[in-house]
């Protein structure tokens, strides 16, 4: 995939208009952490739905990514209210997996995909994006998320402005799981430079997060 996310991660959860949670970059969380947040916040007592749009390119698999998200959503969801869809971040997005209230079907989808012939054409992330918004916005009576989970980065953009506010009237909270803020983030280009400042965690933690 060769696309940017900068934008987006500046932007990292439009809320719903009900919601003051402020976006937040995480650093020092494993993904699998984040997916059990989702679970948290989602709770079983309330309807909600989680768009899982995952990129299916050669990384997918040979990074074993692929098992390892669909492990962390079995571990961190069970059969409840809430619904899980699986679509698949190809040339063109395609569902894979229509919303189900069954996790091991959402985990066995993405098996599948990191099983399947990879797809590593040059891809719009945020026609992607858009596409697997429309479907999240489209669930009624609950909390929405989508999770773009992706272990490519790149250069190149797609009307970022309707994105966002297709994200922001359907009140779906958006989770780029991502690597391109990290090569630009100040505390990792620390440690690629060899700074001091990558051993004092005090100082890390005060950074602020810079795109560049």
């Amino acid at each position: 995939m060769r696309i940017s996310l900068l934008p987006l991660l500046l932007l990292l959860a439009p809320q719903d208009p009900r919601e003051s949670r402020p976006a937040e970059t995480v650093r020092y969380r494993e993904f699998s952490e984040i997916v059990a947040q989702i679970s948290r916040e989602a709770s079983p007592n309330e309807k909600a739905i989680v768009v899982w749009l995952v990129d299916n390119s050669t990384m997918l698999k040979s990074s074993k990514h692929g098992e390892m998200l669909a492990d962390a959503i079995q571990r961190s969801f069970k059969k409840s209210k809430i619904y899980h869809a699986v679509v698949a971040f190809g040339e063109k997005p395609q569902l894979v997996q229509k919303p189900t209230d069954d996790p091991g079907k959402a985990a066995a989808a993405i098996e599948a995909l990191a099983s399947a012939p990879p797809d590593d054409a040059i891809k719009n992330c945020l026609a992607a994006v858009r596409e697997a918004a429309k479907l999240a916005a489209g669930f009624s009576g609950g909390k929405k998320y989508l999770v773009l989970f992706t272990q490519e980065n790149g250069d190149s953009e797609d009307d970022v402005e309707s994105t966002l506010k297709l994200l922001k009237n359907g009140g779906v909270q958006f989770l780029p799981i991502a690597p391109e803020a990290v090569y630009s983030d100040p505390y990792w280009e620390s440690a690629y430079t060899g700074s001091t400042y990558f051993f004092d965690m005090d100082k890390i933690r005060k950074m602020p997060f810079q795109l560049r």
